[in-house]
């Protein structure tokens, strides 16, 4: 795989990048957008990305097929979008992985994916070459996990508790993994096949380890309390502000809201401006939030920096 050296450093702007002025349309262009599977966090970057769309383009014809149940209707789905669509947007890391073994010809938009590096999707993430390029919610692993172990200064070993099977999972686990050797942290991963084997997954290592880091896969999202309550006495870290307000005690995330608009500004300057693919960088959070649950800190007995006090959205 290709690891994304200074991931971190693209030059996309939120507060720049979201331009007030409507873009004009020349031609009734039309989108596709889809997504394969299940996960409730694609509902907040479809929601922002069609009412920032509205706000710039609003003769846009737009075709949303959402949730689609099997690998069979998606390519149907998708092989229809490349021959009738101006461009395509598709969201989750699993549809990124669809395209890159069944390619796409025309202009694709994809919208909460993992670390593209490696997802083997875009070699060049600041000048995207072919025609794909993406929104992404990567944050270093290295930035985060500097983060959490600010919180937790006596932390040396971490266990991060994914999906098994996932695209997503295998897109954090490299880089989250040499984040630790960087930090001089001893790490491993739990992959966990399915919910009702989440708690048996965890308890088979949990001596191992000093704190669980919860991943972005929808699945161990949806059950972070099943692992919080596996982890027992020892604290749980996040990739995701949902598992912090289950009781998880610090998670940094990128705002699904600020890169669903982007990702509709960078659509419309492809497809009703004529902007090239080469010249639509990566779109990455470069403000991700830091979320901290103060019931858990008070649970564990930990001693919050003021620095991180100062930075970080408390929730009670």
């Amino acid at each position: 795989m290709k690891k994304l050296a200074g991931f971190g450093r693209i030059c996309i702007i939120a507060s720049g990048f979201l331009a007030s002025a409507t873009f004009g349309v020349a031609h009734a262009a039309e989108i596709g957008i889809s997504w394969p599977g299940k996960s409730a966090s694609i509902l907040i970057w479809e929601k922002a990305f069609k009412e920032r769309l509205t706000a710039i383009a609003p003769d846009l014809k737009v075709e949303t097929i959402k949730e689609v149940p099997t690998n069979e209707e998606f390519g149907a789905i998708l092989k229809r979008f490349d021959t009738e669509k101006d461009a395509i947007v598709l969201f989750r890391s699993n549809a990124a992985e669809y395209v890159k073994a069944n390619p796409t010809k025309k202009p694709t938009f994809f919208g909460s994916v993992n670390n593209v590096a490696e997802l083997d999707l875009i070699e060049h993430p600041e000048k995207p070459e072919g025609n794909y390029t993406a929104a992404s919610y990567f944050i270093a692993p290295e930035i985060q996990l500097q983060s959490f172990i600010a919180l937790t200064p006596k932390v040396k070993r971490l266990a991060f508790v994914q999906e098994a099977g996932q695209a997503s999972s295998a897109a954090e686990a490299g880089p989250s993994l040499e984040a630790c050797r960087k930090l001089a942290l001893t790490c491993q991963l739990i992959a966990v096949p399915s919910a009702d084997q989440i708690a048996s997954a965890i308890q088979a290592k949990l001596s191992e380890v000093d704190a669980l880091v919860i991943g972005r896969q929808a699945m161990i999202i949806d059950n972070a309390k099943a692992v919080i309550a596996a982890a027992g006495d020892k604290p749980v870290f996040t990739y995701h502000e949902k598992a912090v307000k289950d009781g998880a005690l610090i998670g940094m995330t990128a705002s699904n809201e600020k890169l669903g608009a982007l990702l509709a500004d960078a659509v419309a300057g492809v497809v009703l401006k004529g902007r090239k693919i080469a010249d639509t960088p990566v779109i990455v959070d470069t403000a991700p939030t830091l979320y901290i649950n103060m019931n858990s800190v008070q649970k564990l007995g930990v001693q919050v920096p003021v620095e991180l006090l100062g930075s970080a959205n408390l929730i009670q």
